[in-house]
């Protein structure tokens, strides 16, 4: 949802992003107003600065997060995710190549694990379907 909210704004007057610390998305959005919200103080401070933020800040912040975002794909996404149960059923053996936060990493082709390898069964589905 906070990547929605970013994706829906009005370059030209961009609203702020105040968006829990504890949240997923926190990482990958530095530039929002990051909160601690069981902290009512920090609450109240943040809503403040967001409320009160000039024009040319917001944009700026705008920017920054839409840069995190921009070409990100569902289907980059998928890949990422796909990679990170590879290498959780590998015991994390499995070498990938390339990669970020938001860039989906490939398994580098024709390598093999170090360690015995189980397959968890979620994968077993996934690749019989294949």
């Amino acid at each position: 949802v906070a990547k929605e909210f970013v994706a829906a704004q009005n370059p030209d007057n961009p609203g702020v992003l105040v968006l829990s610390r504890f949240a997923g998305a926190a990482r990958q959005l530095q530039a929002a107003v990051l909160v601690n919200p069981h902290d009512p103080d920090d609450m109240a401070e943040s809503m403040n600065l967001a409320l009160s933020m000039p024009l040319e800040e917001r944009k700026q912040r705008w920017d920054e997060l839409w840069q995190v975002l921009d070409g990100v794909s569902p289907l980059g996404w998928g890949r990422s995710f796909v990679a990170a149960l590879l290498r959780a059923a590998h015991g994390g053996t499995l070498r990938t190549v390339g990669g970020s936060d938001m860039e989906p990493e490939r398994i580098a082709v024709g390598e093999r694990p170090r360690a015995p390898v189980r397959e968890a069964p979620l994968l077993q589905t996934v690749s019989s379907a294949t």
